[in-house]
């Protein structure tokens, strides 16, 4: 984000991003977490057709719940769902060893 303008800013308990005199996010401290303030909690993100990027995003989720979040119109910039193999996700899966 910085590489494309944005600025970062903590004061105090408040955080706020912006580009020039536009805010795209704002919030407050809550404890040791800086939570987004606002009724919806959105923050405006840059348009991504990178379904591998999504995958990370929604916390590793499995290709057939990307499909059914983008039936719902949810992830309307993805043309395609088609999601390489995760390296962190086959990790996640293994069991440990007991010892």
């Amino acid at each position: 984000m910085a590489s494309e303008g944005y600025t970062t800013v903590f004061h105090g308990d408040d955080w706020k991003i912006s580009k020039g005199a536009m805010t795209i996010a704002r919030g407050r401290k809550s404890g040791t977490l800086y939570k987004t303030a606002g009724a919806c909690h959105l923050i405006a993100v840059a348009k991504n057709e990178n379904p591998n990027l999504w995958h990370k995003r929604l916390g590793h989720m499995s290709e057939k719940g990307m499909k059914v979040t983008h039936s719902k119109e949810k992830l309307p910039s993805l043309r395609s769902i088609e999601i390489d193999i995760c390296e962190d996700c086959i990790l996640g899966k293994q069991k440990s060893v007991r010892f």
